[in-house]
């Protein structure tokens, strides 16, 4: 027991004598790896540091290679504008009065390019791209280029006179590309086989089918007449006259309120047709009943005259029955004439409804966008007013229509009346020889 106790004091004396030694131990290496690690951190920043200066070396002497070329340059630019300053004053000097000459000859042939390019005959015969080079070159134009120019004019006029046929790529409305025969007549018109117009595209030069016909060249191709519509304007007017809305599209732009004028109108107008229809029957009826002294309920003229009594009555009493008769009679006489005058009243009406609210979106579109496009204006104010042309265009055929139903109804009144007062003057007549007797 006693040698089991020695020895435990004996190992745990060792371990604490040996614990600082490997404390002490532990710490040298951390030392040493920490200035391995020190020394790594600064080899790799004097690394850096000369590449560094090596860049900025590199960049300096760039950027004196840099000055010395742009020194060189601006000695050379130097040198070129005095030189050409010389040249320029040399070619005056040996031009003398002949510059203005060619300043106007250069001119003019801007203004003949610009005239070739528009010209109904390049579409058949372009010019090449070095046709009128020298009009853009600061240089005297040769012999070649003043003959080359009087022999474009010369193929100018001569295509301007004929009627020539030819083919050439042409863009359909659909986009689409195809080669077609086109005939030219002078410097008017263009169009292909199937008689529908061309336009011609100076600025891509290519020929495109017009979106909408102004018309058809059917018949002058096929020999059935001698006429051709054409247009002075190398296509212009027929351009616009294709832009003119059709009867449809002007009545679209009328909207809802448009579609109900024309309702309306339409409603009013078979009213009267049918007012008018009948009124003509009637009075037919009624002349027919004038013919013959039997009495017929089919007409007004034998109606009233079936109620009036025979035998002995009172003037007055005969009065009373006759404008009862009549007036049972003119309300089927003029019977739907006062809805037929209010859609003549109300189109009017309705149409500058439509003028008013489009004149407001107008310039509703004017506050939003300003005033730079004056066609947006332009068509804002024409949709606007199609509204009140549609109620005009309804009312005058609506007022006509009311007034000879007015006419023919007022007809019949009148003959209903005559024969009424014919009556009783018969009778006051018959009262008075019996009286007299």
């Amino acid at each position: 027991m006693k040698k089991f106790i020695v020895s435990l004091l004996m190992a745990t004396s060792f371990q604490v004598l040996s614990a600082p030694v490997s404390i002490q131990n532990n710490a040298t290496s951390i030392r040493q790896h920490d200035q391995a690690l020190n020394a790594r951190r600064q080899a790799t920043f004097l690394a850096d540091q000369r590449h560094q200066h090596q860049l900025l070396e590199q960049s300096e002497n760039r950027l004196q290679t840099a000055e010395k070329h742009q020194q060189q340059l601006k000695a050379t630019f130097a040198k070129n504008e005095k030189t050409l300053t010389t040249l320029s004053e040399t070619l005056r000097q040996r031009s003398g009065e002949l510059g203005q000459v060619f300043d106007v000859l250069r001119g003019e042939g801007q203004k003949f390019q610009q005239a070739i390019d528009l010209s109904l005959v390049s579409a058949q015969t372009p010019l090449p791209a070095s046709a009128f080079q020298w009009v853009h070159q600061e240089q005297i134009p040769s012999a070649a280029d003043l003959r080359s120019l009087a022999t474009i004019l010369h193929q100018q006029l001569q295509g301007a006179g004929a009627i020539t046929h030819f083919k050439r790529d042409v863009i359909t409305p659909h986009g689409q590309s195809s080669h077609q025969q086109v005939i030219r007549i002078g410097e008017f018109e263009l169009f292909n086989q199937q008689g529908d117009f061309l336009n011609w595209q100076s600025d891509n030069q290519s020929l495109q089918v017009m979106g909408q016909q102004p018309g058809s060249a059917t018949h002058y191709l096929q020999d059935k007449t001698h006429s051709v519509l054409i247009d002075p304007t190398r296509g212009q007017l027929l351009k616009l006259a294709g832009q003119l809305p059709s009867i449809w599209q002007r009545v679209q732009q009328g909207g809802v309120i448009g579609y109900v004028i024309i309702a309306l109108g339409c409603l009013g107008l078979l009213i009267a047709l049918y007012r008018l229809h009948d009124l003509i029957f009637t009075e037919q009826k009624v002349n027919r009943q004038l013919k013959t002294e039997t009495l017929r309920e089919n007409n007004p003229l034998g109606r009233v005259l079936s109620r009036i009594p025979s035998g002995q009555h009172q003037l007055d009493e005969l009065e009373l029955l006759v404008d009862e008769a009549v007036s049972q009679e003119l309300p089927r006489l003029e019977r739907s004439h006062t809805l037929v005058k209010l859609f003549a009243g109300v189109t009017p009406l309705l149409g500058l409804l439509g003028t008013v609210t489009g004149m407001i979106a107008t310039f509703q579109s004017i506050t939003l966008f300003g005033t730079g496009d004056p066609k947006m204006m332009a068509s804002g104010i024409s949709q606007a007013l199609m509204t009140t042309v549609l109620g005009l265009i309804a009312a005058i055929p609506l007022l006509f229509a009311h007034n000879l139903l007015t006419t023919r109804a007022r007809r019949i009144s009148q003959i209903l009346q005559q024969q009424t007062l014919a009556l009783l003057a018969d009778r006051l007549k018959q009262e008075s020889e019996e009286y007299g007797n």
